[in-house]
C-alpha cells in the first residue's frame, strides 16, 4: 500500500511532537516542577501516529495509562495538556485529571484511566452507541498486554464481537506489564485469545 506524501510528513511529525512533549514531560518532573506521578510513551510514537492517520476526525478513541502521545496524535492542545499536568485550572480537565486521566471528547479522546483494562469495556459502549445511533464512527482500544487476564478483556472484547461492533482492540505489547515479563503470566498467547472472539460465519449447507 503506498502511502500519500502528505500523509507521511503529517505522521512524522505527529511523532516528532509527541516524543518532544515526553521528552519535556521527563524534564519537568525530574526538576519536581509537576506534581504526583507521569506515565510516558517514549518509543511508542508510531503507534498512534499510524492509527489516526487513517481515522476520521470524529471517530473514537481510548487509551490506557501511558496516553499522552494518543491525545497528542488525535489533535489535543499539547498546552492544555501540559498545563493539565501541572494540575493548573487551564489544564484540559481543569487540573483534576492529570496523567492518567487524559481526555478530550472534543477531538474524539474518550480518556485514558488507571485502572487496567477500563477501556476495553468503555469502548465496547462506545461503539454499541456508534451502531445504535448509525453514525459511522469507528473506536479504537488501546490497551496493554497487562490487560490479557483481566475480566474486563473478555467481557469487552465477547460482547463486541456477538454484536459485531464498528470497535477495533490494539494490543501495544510492551512484553513487561509493568515489572513482569508477559510470558509468565499469560498461559496462552495474546493472538490466540484474541482469536476465539472473531466472528466466523456459518458455512453454508
Amino acid at each position: 500500500m503506498e502511502i500519500e506524501k502528505d500523509k507521511l510528513i503529517w505522521m512524522y511529525r505527529t511523532m516528532v511532537r509527541h516524543r518532544e512533549f515526553e521528552d519535556r514531560v521527563v524534564k519537568e518532573f525530574g526538576a519536581g516542577s509537576i506534581p504526583g506521578f507521569v506515565h510516558l510513551s517514549q518509543g511508542q510514537e508510531a503507534i498512534p501516529a499510524g492509527v489516526m492517520a487513517v481515522l476520521k476526525p470524529d471517530d473514537y478513541i481510548l487509551t490506557h495509562h501511558r496516553g499522552h502521545g494518543h491525545l497528542v496524535a488525535k489533535g489535543g492542545d499539547t498546552a492544555q495538556m501540559m498545563a493539565e499536568l501541572y494540575g493548573r485550572k487551564t489544564g484540559i480537565m481543569k487540573g483534576k485529571g492529570g496523567s492518567m486521566h487524559l481526555t478530550d471528547p472534543d477531538v474524539g479522546d474518550l480518556g485514558a484511566d488507571g485502572i487496567v483494562a477500563t477501556g476495553l469495556v468503555t469502548a465496547t459502549g462506545a461503539a454499541l452507541s456508534a451502531k445504535m445511533k448509525k453514525t459511522g464512527r469507528v473506536v479504537v482500544c488501546f490497551f496493554g498486554d497487562g490487560c490479557l487476564n483481566t475480566a474486563r478483556f473478555h467481557e469487552g472484547v465477547n460482547l463486541a464481537a456477538i454484536w459485531k461492533l464498528p470497535v477495533v482492540y490494539l494490543c501495544e505489547n510492551k512484553r513487561e506489564p509493568g515489572a513482569t515479563g508477559c510470558w509468565l503470566p499469560l498461559k496462552a498467547c495474546g493472538w490466540i485469545r484474541a482469536e476465539s472472539y472473531c466472528y466466523i460465519p456459518p458455512l453454508a449447507t
